[in-house]
């Protein structure tokens, strides 16, 4: 029994610690402040970019709920890099910089011509 109690206090107090949902005005905030980090991280963005192989684009910045932070989307296109990947494809945590995802992949030469009016 004492077991039990134990448990159930434990529940209790760990369900009264458990993080709430943003108010919308809250919500609202946190997207405005993440949209005031495109300029700067783009910026870095291009500034590490400095080979002339390579070419990158910032798609977008959001809030994510789940992560509770801004989360920058972009992708790294690389140019004349034999055996390596033709586009990479990021999302990074624009305030610690940690890269939470990274799909590197063959570019499509056919959509490309396409894209560059060369069909």
């Amino acid at each position: 029994m004492r077991t039990v109690l134990g448990f159930f206090c434990f529940v209790v107090i760990c369900s009264s610690c458990s993080r709430t949902a943003p108010t919308p005005d809250g919500l609202f905030e946190r997207k405005e402040k993440c949209a005031t980090y495109f300029d700067q991280f783009k910026k870095d963005l291009l500034a590490d970019d400095r080979s002339p192989f390579t070419s990158s684009y910032l798609t977008e910045i959001f809030y994510s709920p789940s992560l509770e932070t801004c989360i920058a989307a972009f992708h790294t296109d690389y140019e004349n890099i034999p055996g390596g990947a033709d586009i990479a494809y990021m999302l990074q945590d624009v305030l610690s910089r940690e890269i939470l995802f990274d799909l590197k992949t063959k570019a499509d030469s056919s959509a490309r011509t396409k894209v560059e009016g060369k069909t």
